[in-house]
């Protein structure tokens, strides 16, 4: 359930005045995250405010991971104030340019537009990739790489019966078939690690590319991190972006793509709130069958279940 922002707008718009920012209208964008309250400051600002209750180690992330992306051409609003000062408000405070973009998970994109949208976010991947190759982060505020263990996960369901024989012994033999992905040795990139829907901002009339936003989570990871967060079957098209824009889909990239999306699809626990950001277990399912709906090229094959 969305809890709304208990402080006074009247102490929020001292915050702004304080650094000599515009005040308002102040519009709060209701569901939009679970770390901060989030309000749209007129038509020029967004204003974040980390709630108390909350670990603030995504904002300290933000703070060394978007002047750096911004930096190397990602698209991206500009961080225009880091505030952790708590002088004013109580609590750890960014403010950000107002992009022009909409959340995609927001909007009724019309399936045809898909394509060239996800081709896009792969392009910027590729961008950041190969642009990125040291920040400075004296403090360790960088995210730091989480593998799922889809092994482990699958013990887990046997262990609970919340899988059937059959069915158990035929993840076992897909899972160990993917775990062969892992063979070859790889390096780190900078990930932004967390693209789904609400953090890829598209043109509303367009359905095209905006930027991406909440880099909360961003850190040096293997190259196929950023995409285990968007749908399965948007993959393939944002591989082709990827690719076009000299990104190296190595021998085991899609393998470990599909070992993280195995170990989600057995270990996802719906978030008890109503956020639209959150994603369902059962979207999750119906992606997965998507994807087998498609046309791959021929890469995918080594990876996919045998009957």
């Amino acid at each position: 359930m969305f809890e709304p922002c208990p402080i006074p707008p009247e102490r929020i718009e001292a915050f702004l005045r304080t650094h000599g920012l515009p005040t308002g209208p102040l519009e709060p964008i209701v569901g939009q995250a679970v770390v901060n309250w989030v309000f749209l400051v007129g038509e020029t600002h967004v204003l974040r405010v980390n709630r108390p209750t909350v670990e603030t180690d995504d904002a300290y992330t933000e703070r060394i991971a978007v002047p750096a992306v911004r930096a190397a051409g990602i698209e991206t609003p500009a961080l225009l104030l880091f505030d952790d000062s708590r002088d004013v408000l109580d609590s750890v405070v960014t403010v950000y340019e107002q992009s022009p973009g909409k959340a995609l998970g927001r909007l009724p994109i019309h399936p045809a537009k898909l394509p060239d949208l996800y081709r896009a976010l792969g392009r910027q991947v590729a961008i950041l990739q190969q642009r990125i190759t040291a920040i400075d982060d004296p403090h360790g505020w960088l995210d730091l790489e989480e593998v799922v263990d889809s092994r482990a996960v699958l013990e887990t369901a046997r262990r609970d019966g919340r899988i059937d024989a059959l069915t158990d012994e035929w993840l076992a033999r897909w899972i160990e078939q993917l775990h062969a992905a892992f063979a070859a040795p790889r390096e780190k990139v900078f990930a932004h690690n967390d693209l789904h829907a609400f953090n890829t901002l598209v043109d509303p009339e367009t359905g095209a590319f905006v930027a991406t936003i909440d880099w909360g989570d961003a850190g040096w990871m293997d190259p196929s991190t950023d995409f285990d967060t968007v749908p399965l079957w948007a993959v393939p098209w944002m591989l082709e972006g990827y690719e076009r824009e000299g990104g190296t889909v190595d021998e085991g990239f899609i393998g470990r793509i599909l070992w993280d999306a195995v170990g989600t699809l057995l270990s996802w626990e719906d978030h008890p709130g109503d956020e639209p950001w959150a994603p369902k277990l059962s979207s999750f399912w119906a992606n997965l069958v998507r994807l087998t709906r498609i046309p791959l090229d021929p890469r995918w094959k080594p990876w996919l279940p045998e009957p």
